[in-house]
């Protein structure tokens, strides 16, 4: 998604309808891994990744504690998404309370433009086959849209599908359920 919206490339076969830098807010990993799966995602699509513009940014204290500078890189770059690796850390609160989760969506709201935040289902919601986001229900009633990304079949070799499924939509009908195989290539000196 992140190097759609900033090539412009109809990767996964829809055109963006904007397009533009994309600021991506990592809690997970680090710069050198983000620099490999941009690269490569950037080489499975044929899109020189100088005209893939993906800021990067490690983070190491809560979304909402860092909005102001945020915001001033986001009028600064001209950025058009931010993507928000991953809510649990971002939050930097209890999970299962409202205060945090109700402050970290007022912070993405004030960054003023579209904001995809990766959450985690937890182990018990995917035993019962449950699509909320681990913790408070105000992360799944905070959001405008939701969906699900799972994985429906690893062949073991270099191929994965996965579903996507359209849980919530404020501003309109649910979207159909998506499949794709997705393809990839590891060098022998490339770790997953």
């Amino acid at each position: 998604l992140a190097v759609s919206v900033a090539s412009g490339a109809p990767i996964l076969g829809f055109n963006p309808s904007t397009t533009g830098p994309v600021l991506y807010l990592d809690w997970e990993s680090d710069a050198n891994r983000h620099a490999n799966w941009l690269a490569a995602i950037c080489r499975g699509a044929d899109i020189e990744p100088k005209y893939a513009e993906v800021l990067y940014r490690n983070e190491v204290s809560n979304l909402t504690g860092s909005a102001s500078s945020l915001r001033r890189t986001i009028v600064e770059r001209g950025v058009v998404l931010v993507i928000v690796d991953s809510r649990g850390v971002a939050t930097g609160g209890r999970m299962e309370e409202s205060g945090p989760t109700l402050e970290l969506f007022r912070a993405i709201r004030s960054l003023g433009v579209p904001t995809l935040v990766v959450d985690h289902l937890s182990k018990e919601a995917i035993r019962q086959r449950e699509k909320l986001p681990y913790g408070n229900i105000y992360a799944h009633n905070s959001a405008r849209i939701t969906w699900s990304l799972v994985t429906v079949r690893n062949d073991g070799a270099n191929r994965v599908t996965i579903l996507l499924t359209n849980h919530k939509s404020n501003n309109g009908r649910l979207h159909r359920k998506l499949a794709y195989n997705l393809d990839y290539v590891v060098d022998e000196d490339e770790l997953l």
